[in-house]
């Protein structure tokens, strides 16, 4: 961790100072292993779908090596039996990608089958979801105008209103 400072802190209350949600913020985009270790949700039946819910993501050997790849920028691809995370570790890297990695840019989504296109899109808004409120940058607003920006979010696409990252679907 970069910022010592952060150690111990509820990182999903609801009521952190702004200077805290700002360092949490900026530890979030220098240190993606922070945010996996700390702040990455995954979506788990019974648990609610709200900031802190679902579980902490689990790490293994293939999904570290992976993460590794992917911030180096090394194409890669993963392999793992059926139903152990393959989908789940893919999603947590674009929605890192999504909030914190880029900005500007513009993420495909592609699939033998639509439905499923749409079910992975589905389940990254949750993971999202499961993001503190702080970190989840789903409205921004025009400090000259005082206009808010909910960005862009449907079924088939994607825009961060803050970072101007969008997903759309391929087809």
């Amino acid at each position: 961790m970069y910022d010592t400072e952060l150690e111990g802190v509820d990182y999903f209350n609801p009521f952190m100072p702004l200077e805290m949600q700002a360092r949490v913020f900026r530890e979030c985009v220098v240190n993606p292993w922070f945010y996996l270790r700390e702040i990455c949700r995954v979506p788990v039946d019974g648990k609610p779908i709200a900031p802190g819910g679902g579980t902490a993501f689990a790490i293994d050997r293939n999904s570290a090596a992976s993460w590794l790849l992917f911030l180096n920028g090394i194409s890669h691809f993963c392999s793992k039996p059926r139903q152990k995370g393959k989908t789940i570790d893919a999603l947590s890297k674009v929605n890192y990608a999504y909030h914190f990695g880029s900005l500007a840019g513009s993420f495909t989504f592609g699939n033998k089958d639509f439905q499923l296109n749409k079910m992975n899109l589905a389940r990254l808004k949750t993971m999202r979801d499961l993001l503190p409120s702080y970190l989840q940058m789903k409205i921004a607003i025009n400090t000259e105008t005082l206009k808010v920006d909910k960005g862009t979010e449907n079924v088939t696409m994607m825009k961060n209103p803050i970072t101007k990252n969008s997903i759309i679907f391929y087809h």
